[in-house]
């Protein structure tokens, strides 16, 4: 299905393509401070096992969910002396 290709939760983190979340999220990072001194960068995201199937949920009438955990790096630059 296209949610699925878009999750590519079957997928690991190495093998997933440049497609749906993961191409946001390359897309949206780095995310680098006001005066250029720290950046944030993605490394990866996973998807958890949800607590409960989506039919499940329809009979207890909750929301269909899961964890969604992305690993960030916060870099900072080194001044450079000369």
């Amino acid at each position: 299905s296209s949610y699925a290709s878009f999750l590519q939760a079957d997928k690991s983190p190495r093998e997933r393509k440049n497609q749906g979340l993961e191409e946001i999220l390359r897309e949206v990072f780095p995310i680098e401070s006001y005066q250029g001194q720290y950046q944030l960068e993605y490394v990866k995201y996973e998807l958890g096992k949800p607590r409960y199937t989506p039919t499940e949920c329809r009979q207890l009438r909750m929301t269909y969910g899961r964890p969604f955990r992305v690993w960030l790096r916060l870099v900072k630059e080194q001044p450079i002396e000369e």
